[in-house]
């Protein structure tokens, strides 16, 4: 089997096709007349081809020459093409970020077109349904960051409190709970809830606050992760809570929101990292911090 032409070789052939004569050629790549002959001969030998005619006037393409002028520039091309690329990647500085849903659709989106604009950032989020799974990825340095909730600080790992949100109550406009300012948790739970089946953070976090004010709701309904919990509430099949990034971004003109009161419904919302991680790392979570 013959070697495959190297990427010089077909950038001497394509100089050579392009000045129309070796000696300018040559002088082009400052090499010698003979060496770059025997470069072209080489090449003919690899691809079992005669490339050119010598005449007189000049270096003239025969039939295969022509084929492989037109290959070899779409090559050389996407060869260099690759290696800007891949100085761009180089330069860049490369996190990969956990977050669970609400937090990453809702407001990681907030500073990352800012951020990526202002520094090298090449970001790889990555949505996972609870804390503790986003936890566990960061112990395992599979994670460089984790937006989380409700999170104490886990061992071995730094933490950082960001801010606090409520839940809101969100229900069909036509409900009756609609007519209210304010719902109390009481009144909630009195009607079907559309919840997320476990585990679930926003779940585990309503449970809590319901066992601690002794409600419990009498009707539930359960869905999967990848089902809305926003369109069953459209439908009027009941209500449910989400969190207040989520609420302010509700369009859908069937849905209305309501405060939860007696008692309010919260979350933090928190970050976590390695504690050996790099400095990019830690300024981009002071970034963040500024939001």
């Amino acid at each position: 089997m013959n070697p495959m032409p190297r990427l010089q070789q077909l950038k001497y052939f394509i100089a050579v096709v392009e000045n129309g004569s070796l000696n300018q050629a040559a002088k082009s790549l400052f090499l010698s007349q003979p060496a770059l002959t025997k470069q072209l001969m080489i090449l003919e030998g690899e691809l079992q081809c005669p490339l050119f005619i010598r005449k007189k006037t000049g270096m003239e393409l025969t039939s295969g020459g022509r084929f492989l002028y037109e290959k070899a520039c779409t090559i050389v091309q996407q060869v260099e093409q690759l290696k800007e690329e891949l100085q761009m990647f180089n330069q860049k500085i490369h996190l990969r970020i956990g977050a669970l849903p609400s937090i990453g659709t809702y407001y990681l989106p907030l500073f990352m077109d800012c951020l990526t604009s202002h520094r090298p950032y090449q970001l790889e989020i990555i949505l996972r349904d609870t804390t503790k799974e986003l936890i566990e990825l960061v112990k395992q340095d599979l994670l460089d960051i984790a937006y989380v909730q409700d999170c104490m600080k886990p061992e071995g790992l730094e933490w950082i409190s960001l801010f606090r949100e409520p839940y809101l109550a969100v229900l069909p406009k036509s409900h009756p709970l609609a007519q209210q300012e304010e719902i109390s948790l009481q009144e909630l739970v009195a009607h079907r809830m559309i919840l997320y089946k476990d585990p679930c953070d926003i779940r585990t976090s309503f449970r809590k606050s319901c066992n601690e004010a002794g409600v419990h709701p009498t009707q539930t309904m359960e869905l999967e992760f990848n089902e809305s919990v926003l369109s069953f509430v459209a439908n009027g099949l009941g209500i449910s809570i989400t969190p207040n990034m989520v609420a302010e971004r509700i369009t859908d003109p069937l849905l209305t929101t309501r405060k939860v009161s007696s008692p309010s419904l919260e979350r933090t919302v928190d970050v976590v990292y390695r504690q050996d991680n790099q400095e990019h790392t830690q300024k981009f979570i002071q970034f963040t911090l500024g939001i």
